[in-house]
């Protein structure tokens, strides 16, 4: 009797544990698309700003006011193989082509926002994802894209602090 108690008391121990890793799971999903699509919204708008600017110097002055907002870095490549970034950038590996890069690549080929997995970004080495958008097609020619980089590392970090009460 005393085994039988004791496997179900371990049953309903590990049925506990199991259903509140399932709910946590589905909490940090939905607080993860709940950021997600609050930067996409972001540079969406910022795109939509994009398409009607014609000089480097008026999508320059686009990027950097989105910035600020929520990116570790914001920047819009060309299909002409300008690379416009919203502040000055660590130094970019010799020959560093933005139309050459996966998130690029990715969304012309999808014509839609993508998010890649998470990776090591070139010039600072701190681990990213990026949220790339195209900013337009003119005739079936893709004019270009903008990538933001999120940090994952500082957002776990910042995200992670107690606040004034204690929490975090």
């Amino acid at each position: 009797e005393a085994i039988t108690a004791y496997q179900r008391a371990t049953n309903t121990l590990r049925t506990s544990v199991e259903r509140e890793t399932e709910r946590s799971a589905q909490a940090m999903a939905r607080e993860f698309a709940a950021w997600f699509d609050t930067r996409r919204v972001v540079i969406d708008l910022t795109n939509s700003s994009i398409r009607a600017l014609s000089s480097p110097a008026a999508i320059l002055a686009a990027l950097q006011r989105a910035e600020g907002m929520f990116f570790n870095k914001y920047y819009a490549s060309q299909s002409t193989g300008e690379f416009i970034a919203a502040r000055a950038l660590n130094p970019l590996p010799p020959g560093y082509q933005g139309r050459e890069r996966p998130w690029y690549r990715e969304a012309a080929a999808q014509r839609a926002p993508i998010l890649t997995a998470p990776y090591a970004e070139a010039a600072t080495g701190w681990m990213v994802v990026t949220l790339a958008v195209p900013f337009g097609h003119n005739n079936g020619k893709y004019l270009g894209g903008t990538g933001a980089d999120p940090a994952i590392n500082r957002r776990a970090t910042s995200e992670n602090k107690p606040d004034r009460h204690g929490r975090g």
